[in-house]
């Protein structure tokens, strides 16, 4: 279950910044401009971006709770870095368990 929350979330923030960025992407076709050349990156590192629940870990709802910050800097791109079960040899990206988010869910 909570692999499927996770997917459902990675594809919300890629539904929710393609759509905010409308008029970027009249301007990027216009100029003959590539998106992945020119776009403006922002990773988030979910375990110490935002933490909305006093843990002390950063969570989904933290993250989704500054998705209109992340916005008004006028990122194109968000990149975010492994949330699943790890042993983290390697930050985060050598998963243990892709069913298992360490950040709970986004509900």
């Amino acid at each position: 279950m909570n692999k499927y929350i996770s997917l459902i979330f990675i594809f919300g923030l890629l539904i929710i910044t393609a759509c905010k960025q409308e008029k970027n992407e009249t301007k990027v076709a216009i100029d003959g401009q590539t998106w992945w050349k020119e776009g403006i990156l922002y990773q988030i590192y979910p375990q110490s971006f935002k933490d909305s629940d006093g843990d002390g870990f950063g969570d989904f709802k933290g993250v989704i709770e500054k998705l209109d910050y992340i916005d008004s800097l006028g990122v194109s791109i968000v990149w975010m870095n492994p949330f699943f079960d790890s042993p983290l040899v390697d930050n985060g990206y050598d998963v243990a368990d892709y069913r298992a988010s360490i950040l709970g869910t986004a509900i």
